[in-house]
Order: C-alpha cells, then sequence, then structure tokens
C-alpha cells in the first residue's frame, strides 16, 4: 500500500506540473462511430492529466506516425475523466469496450489499434480482462470487458508506462501477440527498481518508442 499511495502522488504531482506548462488542450474527438468508417482506427487513451487532442506525450506523436505510414487511418481519442479520482479507471474502461463494441457494429471490416499511456493503459488492460488488482485505483473487478466475439477486431496495441508490469501483469492470448509493451527505464509507473523516478515516464515523446510502435502497427495492420 505504500508503493501505491508513493507511485499516486508522484502521478498527482508530476502531471500535475506538465499540465501547467503544457499547451491548452485542444477538444479530443469524440468516441462515436457515427465517424466514417476506415480500413484502420486508433483508439487512444491517454495518460492522468495528459493535455492535447490524443495526448501531448504519446498520443498525438504516436497518431502522427501511424498516419505517415497507414494513409487513411482515422484516430478518436476516448472520452473518459483521465483524472486521479477512483471513478476515473472505470469509467474509462466501460467507455472503451462501448467504443469497440460500436466501432465493430457500424464498421465490420475496420481494424482497430487500441494504444494507452499510464492510467490510459491500466484501462485498455482492464477492458481486455486483466485483472488490475494492485494498480492505483484498479476497479477489482473491472466493470466491463471487450466480449470474445470481438477480439478478432483488435489487430494492434501499444501501451505505454504501462502500470500493470509493476504487478507483473500483461494482457493475455489472443490479445498478447499483437500488442507491444513500452516501460522506459526507471519509470516509477511501470518500472519496479528501487530508484525508479518520475521523470522518465515523460521520456515517451523522445526516446523513440512512438516511432516503434507505429511500425508495429504498421505491420499488424
Amino acid at each position: 500500500m505504500k508503493n501505491v499511495r508513493r507511485l499516486c502522488s508522484h502521478l498527482a504531482a508530476g502531471l500535475l506540473a506538465l499540465t501547467a506548462v503544457a499547451l491548452p488542450a485542444a477538444a479530443a474527438a469524440p468516441a462515436s462511430a457515427a465517424d466514417d468508417c476506415a480500413e484502420v482506427h486508433v483508439i487512444v487513451v491517454r495518460g492522468t492529466g495528459e493535455p492535447g487532442t490524443y495526448g501531448w506525450i504519446v498520443g498525438d506523436g504516436l497518431v502522427r506516425k501511424i498516419r505517415a505510414q497507414v494513409p487513411g487511418a482515422k484516430a478518436t481519442a476516448l472520452d473518459y475523466p483521465a483524472s486521479i479520482g477512483r471513478d476515473s479507471a472505470p469509467a474509462g474502461i466501460t467507455e472503451l469496450v462501448s467504443t469497440v463494441r460500436a466501432r465493430a457494429a457500424a464498421c465490420p471490416d475496420e481494424k482497430l489499434v487500441l494504444s494507452g499511456y499510464s492510467q490510459g493503459a491500466q484501462v485498455v488492460n482492464g477492458a481486455l480482462g486483466v485483472d488490475l488488482a494492485g494498480t492505483p485505483n484498479g476497479p477489482v473487478p473491472v466493470p466491463a470487458v471487450v466480449p470474445a466475439e470481438l477480439s478478432s477486431h483488435i489487430v494492434a496495441i501499444a501501451l505505454f508506462g504501462d502500470p500493470l508490469r509493476i504487478v507483473g501483469r500483461s494482457v493475455a492470448e489472443p490479445y498478447a501477440s499483437r500488442t507491444v509493451n513500452f516501460c522506459q527505464a526507471k519509470d516509477l509507473v511501470c518500472d519496479p527498481a528501487p530508484d525508479s523516478r518520475f521523470l522518465p515516464h515523460l521520456g515517451y515523446l523522445v526516446n523513440g518508442d512512438l516511432g516503434r510502435a507505429a511500425a508495429f502497427v504498421a505491420d499488424r495492420v
């Protein structure tokens, strides 16, 4: 519990500081199946307090890089609180499952890509049925899970700064082989090393992982 409280404290302080110096957040695209169907559609789940249309640290850059390699790809920013409140992750999981259901129904041939950073990675894990016990604000049990019959719609998953790595869990098959999971060394949120700290948690913006994730996605679609 001390480690969880320490993690929550660092996340809150660090991301509030980041928000104070970052550009103001643009309005996020609503998670709606009313969008035109596309061959590839990326659903992005931002981190706690992360500004930007899809997320200033990960999502904005990742979407740009995926579109450069997969022309015509569309993207949706998941509409959820992304806050430190206990209702944030459960709300995100429920919304993500609902969004996958809606897109699969409206666009049955569309290939879905899921991406999550920090709390967003926690949300993606939960929606795919991973046990979130022991993670900050992890709902037990999760409120919703993507139905097995829709799993084939999800062709790639990219996770960054994933809190589930701290407790030694990750997505299972059929999703494991479709997943790439990045944790920068000494990242307090995903690296259990005793000298981990918060600053590396911001490094995905510049460390090359966004390009590696985009290449993974392009190969999967």
